[in-house]
């Protein structure tokens, strides 16, 4: 009994591994990461948003003690809308811990039709579970650094892997591959950009062993219609940065903390055991695997080496040439990549039937993991505490990147961590009496009476000044900008022309020899 390509068994197995990880947090009703109070506070006002009609929500108005937040046109909205729904049966802590369990099962049932289109199901289900619990994953994405994005990036990219594997197999997987793709753009713009080259890479290998005309041609269309399908994001995104504070995103460089080098941070030394050990484990997995798999198992096997590569200062001179790779802040990152390609090495090894040495890497993989958790627990989970959550939840507390571009910053400036909440406080205390206590971007108008005034920003603390003194009632409104209508174009007329695929007639045709059957 099966549902859609993953058997019923496998998902309650996946479900099951997803729910036992996210225990902990779940009995305690909230994660409290280093971004755990801006993915509940953004949760929320997205939710708020959502449900009150605002099909996009772009524009948050009860952000920083209502003084509001454009978070959103900048953040992937398409976690959040996999959120939205729990808000309507609980709070927003709980909100987050739920949307997080989700995203981390939802990781794992996209793992699994990758895996079986090269291995027996019971492997592709181990490989599965195995690529939930890995470290970087779960322990810093979910629970440390709680970034909500890049824990979407992982059910996205086994899925254009898998799109990319098929695209010899019909135009329809052309399709697949650009909702793919769009997918990890609407989440998380970081990771597309560090996935991109290994899945370009991965699109060059399947086109080198099949028809590569087609596949390569196949492969284009699909890079430029996931484009336009995450358009309605990525167009404004780029188009209105002058309006917040983007340079904060370059003030950690990817150059600056490199993994195995002197300067390396001391919470980095569990982290560099940790991936020792799992390269260490994939170089087995390789080296078994290269009898019944050795094409695939080589490939993986090298986005393995080169995503840890990219972590240590030998790839210094790579990330300084490379155009717009600094807003990725931190080298390791790309570890994304290195968990899922070094999960697929360990599942193909699962799968050679060759007990002698497939059993070993079972126990070393089951054993590594477990060690793994251990150990990268004891060392990188630095909870806030609770009432500090509460405060910073309280204030719907933003980051630092998102005050008005127009505002100037000003010497006593000081920033928590990446909340932007001591700022905004300062600034309420020193507004001014004809100003607004609403944040100054372009996109926001003022209405008195029903009649628009005309505003300006306060540089000091980046609040609306209106021309005249307002008297009585007012509203700030969003209004759509032109850079948005674009993007929604855009978005509109490459869903028509995906639903218009997708709805074409395909005649069945003969499958292609492959170099690596499917069992």
């Amino acid at each position: 009994m099966c549902l859609g390509s993953v058997p019923v068994r496998s998902i309650v197995f996946i479900i099951l591994m997803a729910t036992v990880l996210m225990a902990p947090w779940l009995s305690q009703g909230q994660i409290r990461g280093d971004s755990s109070y801006l993915n509940v506070t953004w949760a929320q006002g997205f939710s708020e948003q959502l449900f009150a009609g605002d099909l996009y929500p772009r524009w948050l108005p009860q952000m920083s003690l209502g003084a509001g937040s454009p978070v959103f046109y900048f953040y992937g909205p398409l976690p959040f809308y996999l959120m939205s729904p729990f808000y309507l049966v609980t709070d927003a802590e709980s909100v987050v811990v739920l949307g997080s369990g989700l995203i981390l099962a939802l990781s794992g049932l996209a793992f699994y039709p990758l895996a079986r289109a090269f291995v027996r199901p019971i492997p592709a289900t181990i490989g599965a579970m195995l690529y939930m619990m890995t470290p970087y994953h779960f322990l810093f994405d979910v629970v440390s650094r709680a970034t909500i994005g890049e824990q979407a990036a992982y059910v996205f990219m086994p899925l254009a892997l898998l799109c990319a594997h098929r695209l010899n197999d019909g135009a329809r997987w052309s399709l697949a591959l650009a909702a793919s793709y769009a997918g990890l753009l609407l989440s998380h713009l970081p990771s597309s950009l560090l996935f991109s080259p290994f899945l370009v890479a991965f699109s060059i290998f399947v086109a080198w062993q099949e028809r590569a005309g087609i596949v390569i041609g196949r492969a284009a269309f699909a890079a430029a219609l996931s484009g336009g399908l995450a358009a309605a994001y990525i167009v404004p995104a780029m188009a209105l940065q002058h309006m917040i504070h983007p340079e904060r995103w370059t003030s950690f460089l990817p150059t600056g903390g490199f993994l195995f080098s002197r300067d390396a941070q001391r919470d980095n030394h569990a982290r560099e055991v940790v991936l020792l050990a799992m390269f260490f484990l994939c170089v087995a997995s390789a080296f078994v695997a290269r009898r019944k798999f050795p094409g695939i198992s080589f490939v993986f096997f090298a986005f393995t080496t080169g995503a840890l590569f990219l972590t240590t200062s030998a790839s210094a001179w790579l990330w300084e040439n490379l155009p717009y790779f600094d807003r990725v802040q931190f080298s390791w990152r790309v570890l994304t990549v290195f968990e899922l390609a070094g999960c697929m090495t360990v599942t193909l090894a699962l799968d050679t039937r060759d007990w002698g040495w497939t059993f070993p890497v079972a126990v070393a993989a089951t054993v590594g993991a477990v060690a793994c958790l251990l150990i990268s627990a004891d060392s990188v989970i630095a909870m806030k505490s609770e009432q500090e959550m509460k405060e910073l939840v309280a204030a719907r507390a933003d980051a630092g990147e998102y005050l008005p571009g127009c505002r100037q910053g000003r010497k006593g400036d000081r920033l928590d961590g990446v909340s932007s909440l001591p700022i905004v406080e300062k600034s309420l205390s020193e507004i001014d009496g004809n100003a607004v206590p609403v944040f100054y971007y372009p996109m926001l108008v003022l209405e008195v009476g029903g009649e628009p005034r005309k505003i300006v920003c306060d540089a000091k603390t980046g609040f609306i000044i209106p021309e005249s003194p307002v008297d009585g009632d007012y509203r700030v409104r969003k209004l759509t900008l032109p850079v948005e209508r674009l993007g929604y174009l855009v978005s509109l007329a490459s869903l028509l022309v995906l639903a218009l695929g997708l709805a074409w007639p395909c005649a069945p045709r003969r499958r292609w020899a492959r170099l690596e059957l499917r069992p």
